[in-house]
Formats: C-alpha cells, structure tokens, sequence
C-alpha cells in the first residue's frame, strides 16, 4: 500500500486526525517515538480529553473525545 499521509505524535490530536481521515484515504502512516499511545503531554493532561460538557450547543467534541479515549485506552 502506497503511503500517501503521514502524521506524526500518537496523541489525542494524532489518534484524533488519523480516526477522522481514515475512512475517507488509505495509507495514512501514524509516527511516534514512544512504545505506546499517548505517553507524552496526553498523558499528564487529564484537559485534553473531555466529554464537551462546556461546549455550546451541539459539536462533535463528546463523540471525538470518547473515541480517543477509547483508542488511547487501546479498546478500540
């Protein structure tokens, strides 16, 4: 398979954009230096995932932020 996105950083912003694109492109390739997911500022920021409880009227934000957490968690 041809490699035709490459992010870089496991994260939640990585996880996050590689979930959204990858049902619309193939051969997204997801770089990261550490053995796992989010073990960098992910993982000391309990702000960056959150369930959208203060965002104003409806968003994605919530279903984002469960998805993430449940990659990030590894079950998904």
């Amino acid at each position: 398979m041809e490699i035709t996105t490459t992010l870089i950083g496991a994260g939640v912003v990585g996880l996050a954009v590689a979930a959204q694109l990858s049902p619309i492109r193939k051969g997204i390739m997801l770089l990261e230096r550490n053995p796992g997911r989010g073990q960098e500022t992910a993982s000391r920021n309990s702000e960056m995932i959150h369930a959208g409880i203060e965002s104003p009227g409806p968003t994605a934000s919530p279903a984002i932020g469960r998805h993430v957490a449940a990659l990030m968690a590894g079950r998904e």
